[in-house]
């Protein structure tokens, strides 16, 4: 029987594709699998990659932040970018606080306390966490605020003796602990004259920008009206905790 060229064709297709298949060499096998196309991306990034470390290594920290920015927009994953973008932006921002902090630092050791504030406060406006500039600012602020609170002793030390009660009063930072004091007071105003307080051994410690410890000793005497004879009425040391109000210093408990 005669076989047509259509029908002698039909064997050797089949073989064919069935050693192609047994030689694992099928038209999917063959096409351009994933992994392919990952080494292909991950070439490409690698070469992205060579200008920016120049860039870096130059430090020429602007092109290199924006060659990140570039990288990163089409490999949102790439780590070595996003390191290399932390690295420019924290060397950008260290150049841009560095004036400011070197000019805090200048001035804190010369004594220019209120200037050291200002500059470390533009430092923190840039760089919240910059311990360094913490650390000088509340020194700083200590260094400003205790002349101010031993003048706070020695006004409320001088209302004692003239026997000024507004004065004394308007010491304390709240009215609760003011009227607490008042009768106190009364009682020292109405019945004793020439009153006489010294003052001594004043120290003064800070647990924040806004918060303080005040000790010192007294020895306080006055001349008993009802006797005319001059008394010790307090001897000892006294504990002061102040708040800051503002720009001034208020008595917020005594002890």
């Amino acid at each position: 029987m005669l076989l047509s060229p259509r029908s002698r064709s039909g064997p050797e297709v089949s073989l064919s594709l069935e050693a192609i298949q047994k030689e694992g060499l099928s038209p999917v096998t063959r096409s351009v699998g994933p992994s392919v196309l990952e080494e292909t991306t991950a070439a490409a990034a690698e070469k992205d990659l060579i200008p920016l470390k120049e860039r870096f290594e130059a430090k020429d920290f602007e092109e290199a932040l924006r060659l990140a920015d570039e990288i990163l927009a089409k490999e949102p994953s790439n780590a070595q970018a996003a390191e290399y973008k932390k690295r420019a932006r924290s060397e950008l921002l260290a150049a841009q606080i560095a004036p400011f902090l070197q000019s805090g630092v200048s001035s804190y050791a010369r004594g220019n306390y209120a200037q050291c504030i200002a500059d470390m406060e533009k430092v923190l406006n840039l760089d919240k966490d910059n311990k360094e500039a913490h650390k000088y600012l509340f020194q700083a602020d200590a260094a400003l605020a205790k002349p101010e609170i031993v003048g706070l002793i020695e006004r409320h030390r001088v209302a004692e003796e003239t026997k000024d009660l507004l004065t004394v009063l308007s010491h304390f930072g709240s009215p609760s602990l003011a009227e607490s004091q008042q009768a106190e007071y009364r009682l020292l105003f109405n019945g004793y004259d020439d009153i006489r307080s010294i003052i001594s051994k004043v120290s003064v410690r800070f647990s924040s920008r806004t918060s303080a410890t005040a000790e010192y000793s007294q020895l306080l005497t006055a001349v008993y009206k009802k006797t005319g004879q001059r008394k010790i009425l307090f001897e000892g040391q006294k504990t002061w905790q102040l708040q800051r109000h503002g720009q001034d210093w208020k008595i917020s408990a005594v002890q």
